[in-house]
């Protein structure tokens, strides 16, 4: 029997992956100093010749261990400092007390002037002024009778400092006022001449009379009148005068 023989061709390896994996021989092109695998007689780079370059071992270059850095540790938290008020912030100054007496001579505190004691100026004594006369004082008209019986017994006062001359009569527009048909309407007046009390008569019909102590005399013009005199007006109104 005949033995058949079977023959495995090796297989080819790739120059340029035996150049990367398994060739470590290389060589450096002299024209532009690119490295080149040993298979290879042309340059790579450059397209050059190898011409008289020589390979060299391919040097092994040493695994890069990753470096791990370590983590930063987190900064540790401050506390916030306190809040500081305005006594804390600026200290008060210390006071300095000096008793330094030699320098300066401690002189007596002079004396306080004197002053006279207020005196009051004493005022002459005065005797008490004399009561009001005629004329100074205050008057009243009191009616005796009148036909107007609600006027009977009234106190009129009478004012000179408001009404210099005080008229009398049936009319509203004088002073005193007697609602007596007898009376005129500006019947008489009372004035003052100085410190005396002076009555007038205004032309009446019925006329103005002054009782004299005994009966009533007319008035023709002026007449003075002392206090508690009695006068009437026409036929039925009499009053007195009295003074304070």
């Amino acid at each position: 029997m005949k033995r058949l023989s079977i023959k495995h061709k090796a297989k080819q390896k790739d120059p340029d992956l035996d150049a990367d994996s398994a060739e470590t021989l290389i060589w450096t092109c002299s024209a532009c100093g690119a490295d080149n695998p040993d298979s290879k007689q042309t340059c790579v780079s450059c397209g050059g010749d190898r011409a008289g370059d020589s390979a060299t071992p391919k040097p092994i270059e040493p695994a890069v261990e990753p470096t791990i850095e370590p983590a930063e540790e987190p900064e540790p938290l401050e506390a916030p400092e306190p809040e500081k008020t305005d006594a804390e912030e600026t200290p008060p100054e210390p006071t300095i007390f000096s008793f330094d007496t030699d320098s300066a001579k401690l002189e007596p505190p002079s004396p306080e002037p004197e002053t006279a004691p207020f005196l009051p100026t004493p005022t002459p004594y005065s005797q008490a002024p004399p009561s009001p006369t005629v004329g100074h004082g205050r008057f009243y008209m009191v009616f005796v009778n009148t036909p107007a019986q609600s006027l009977i017994k009234s106190k009129v006062p009478i004012e000179f400092d408001d009404f210099p001359v005080v008229s009398i009569g049936r009319s509203p527009e004088n002073v005193v006022v007697i609602p007596d048909q007898e009376v005129s309407r500006k019947h008489a007046e009372l004035t003052m001449s100085g410190t005396r009390l002076m009555l007038k008569d205004l032309n009446s019909k019925n006329g103005t009379f002054l009782y004299n102590g005994k009966e009533f005399q007319q008035v023709h013009d002026s007449v003075e009148v002392k206090p508690n005199s009695i006068v009437k007006f026409g036929t039925g109104t009499i009053v007195r005068l009295t003074g304070e």
